[in-house]
């Protein structure tokens, strides 16, 4: 088994959905001792950009039309970060709440990820098996969002996301650190609070 860990902070050992996410994933590891964890921090690796070559290679070849030599590139690297999303089993999708919604690097991830032929709308197998994938959000956020809230762009993005890919609701696995915007010691105790709740969700991630 697979987990890819997405990391979409910048802050590092100050972040509040790294800090739920790294005892998530270290948790999920000694229940599944021979699973492998593969850690991707979007703000400290490289990332093909959708260039005019990449875009129009990608148009080219979901009408199966031949790319042009040279402009074949941009699209295969784009094309190999759709293709190793794929491969994984588990994810965890740590991020904080930028502006009420996500920080623009993690965006552009999951732009790169969303291929029809790849992970949308892809081989009969590859739909099946996504069924039984699972994911968890680890989101921070400085205020307190309640269900619906129209301010919140953040959860209800990454739900229709992750349904247009494949995933059913019931493996859609949420952790919501809210409110950072806190005193120090009110904020460790909402750590307290998500680490145990991190701890049983991954007996059973």
């Amino acid at each position: 088994m697979k987990l890819l860990y997405i990391q979409a902070s910048p802050r590092k050992a100050k972040s509040h959905c790294l800090a739920i996410g790294d005892a998530l994933a270290e948790a999920w590891q000694r229940y599944n001792p021979e699973a492998t964890i593969t850690r991707r921090n979007v703000f400290e690796t490289a990332m093909p950009e959708a260039d005019y070559d990449a875009v129009e290679a990608r148009y080219l070849t979901l009408s199966g039309q031949p790319v042009p030599e040279g402009t074949e590139e941009s699209w295969r690297q784009a094309e190999a970060e759709a293709l190793n999303f794929a491969s994984h089993d588990r994810y965890i999708i740590a991020t904080p709440m930028w502006n009420y919604h996500l920080p623009y690097k993690l965006k552009h991830y999951l732009d790169l990820i969303f291929q029809p032929g790849i992970t949308v709308r892809a081989s009969a197998s590859y739909d099946q098996a996504v069924k039984s994938k699972r994911v968890c959000f680890v989101l921070s956020r400085g205020g307190m969002y309640s269900p619906g809230s129209p301010l919140d762009f953040q959860r209800p993005y990454l739900a229709h996301l992750f349904d247009r890919l494949g995933f059913t609701s019931a493996n859609l696995h949420w952790l919501i650190i809210e409110p950072t915007a806190d005193t120090p010691q009110n904020i460790k105790d909402l750590h307290t609070i998500k680490i145990a709740e991190a701890l049983t969700l991954a007996k059973e991630f």
